[in-house]
């Protein structure tokens, strides 16, 4: 017993270290991306591009094509857009979430790319952070004939949504307006095997 006591007494400080390196791997987005700290700006109604003013985006909400019960969110603007990377996405469903920091964020703006939370607690709690784990689906700059669109999948049915489209400044973040949607419940009309 003293032995196995002395042992553990010995390896104890090893044991930490490798726990805490484990959990140190795992950055939070605000310290990989330090120019999110940025502070946000509220614009009227528009996410300007470098090119040409952009009136602010539509989200349309509607049921998966693909996966049964699921959810994508399809967010449009009504020119082209230069390019995605000076855009960033936040959304939440907490009313002052954004002002509190429960929120995730989509930047940078890439195909696969998964949205994160700012907040670590919410990180590590899939009870709080589920449905804020969207995923780009698909991006488009838009041509002669259509607009900008940006699909994501991810969003849990029935949840009421709050978003927001952020352009990068030099020194600031400027946003759109926050805008409130609901998420469908999607049925399914047919039996799923067991």
């Amino acid at each position: 017993m003293k032995t196995l006591k002395m042992l553990l007494f010995l390896l104890s400080p090893l044991l930490l270290g490798v726990c805490s390196t484990a959990q140190g791997q795992r950055k939070g987005i605000l310290a990989e991306y330090p120019e999110l700290r940025n502070p946000v700006v509220a614009q009227r109604g528009t996410v300007a591009d470098a090119d040409s003013a952009l009136s602010g985006p539509q989200i349309i909400v509607v049921c998966s094509q693909t996966k049964a019960r699921a959810v994508d969110a399809i967010i449009q603007w009504p020119g082209q857009l230069r390019s995605f990377e000076q855009l960033r996405l936040d959304v939440s469903f907490y009313k002052q979430g954004f002002s509190n920091n429960r929120y995730a964020i989509l930047w940078p703006m890439e195909k696969n790319k998964k949205a994160r939370v700012v907040d670590q607690k919410m990180e590590r709690s899939r009870e709080l952070s589920a449905g804020l784990e969207l995923t780009v689906l698909d991006m488009a700059r838009g041509d002669a004939g259509q607009g900008a669109t940006l699909k994501l999948e991810g969003l849990d049915p029935g949840k009421t949504y709050f978003w927001r489209v952020l352009r990068k400044g030099q020194r600031d973040w400027q946003s759109s307006e926050i805008i409130r949607i609901e998420a469908p419940t999607c049925p399914v009309d047919f039996i799923e095997k067991q």
